[in-house]
C-alpha cells in the first residue's frame, strides 16, 4: 500500500485490489472506455466474464493488480497480465488507466512504480504495453519512465472514421 498527496493537495491510497472492488473497477474501466479514445475496451457489460478476465487470474497467481482511490472513489487501475506460458513468465503486460480529471497528478506515476517493484519480486524482467498512437501524452507518460517503442501496427484501429496506429513499448526492470 502506497499513501500519497495529489497535486491538489487531496489524498490518494494505492492498494492491490480486492474482489469486492470488481463492480467499482468496471465502472472505472467503462467510464475511460466511453471517451474511446484510450483503450480499445469498449465498455463491459458482463460482470461475471469481467470477474473471471481479471480476478481468477489474480486468485492463481497470474496477476498483479492495483487500484488507487481518492476517497471513497476509485479513480485508478493497473494490471500486470505476467506472461503465461513459463517461457514468457518474466515478462508482464500493463493494462493501466486513471479517470478522467485525476490525470496528471502522480496517480499512474505511482501505480506503476509500486507494480515495478512488486513484478520484481515475482522474477518479472520486462514490462511490455501498447499504446495508441494517438495518445501522444501518454506515449511520453511511458517513455519518461524507461519503456521504449519497439514496434508499431499499422492502421490497427479505427477510432471516429480515422486511422489509428498501435505503438507496443516496453521496459527492462532494473
Amino acid at each position: 500500500m502506497q499513501d500519497f498527496v495529489l497535486a491538489d493537495g487531496r489524498h490518494c491510497l494505492v492498494r492491490n485490489m480486492a474482489e469486492q472492488d470488481l463492480p467499482r473497477i468496471m465502472a472505472c474501466v467503462n467510464s475511460v472506455a466511453g471517451e474511446r479514445i484510450y483503450i480499445a475496451n469498449e465498455g463491459i457489460t458482463d460482470p461475471e466474464r469481467f470477474r473471471m478476465h481479471i480476478w481468477d487470474p489474480i486468485e492463481a497467481g497470474n496477476n498483479i493488480a492495483l487500484i488507487a482511490e481518492v476517497g471513497p472513489q476509485i479513480v485508478g487501475n493497473l494490471n500486470l497480465q505476467i506472461g503465461v506460458p513459463s517461457k514468457r513468465s518474466h515478462t508482464a503486460y500493463v493494462f493501466r488507466i486513471v479517470l478522467k480529471g485525476f490525470r496528471g497528478m502522480g496517480i499512474g506515476t505511482e501505480m506503476m512504480g509500486l507494480a515495478a517493484e512488486m513484478a520484481r519480486e515475482r522474477g518479472v524482467e520486462r514490462l511490455h504495453l501498447s499504446v495508441f498512437s494517438s495518445n501522444t501524452r501518454a506515449i511520453g507518460f511511458y517513455g519518461r519512465l524507461g519503456f521504449e517503442t519497439e514496434g508499431v501496427l499499422k492502421k490497427q484501429f479505427v477510432i471516429d472514421g480515422k486511422y489509428v496506429d498501435e505503438v507496443h513499448m516496453a521496459m527492462w526492470l532494473d
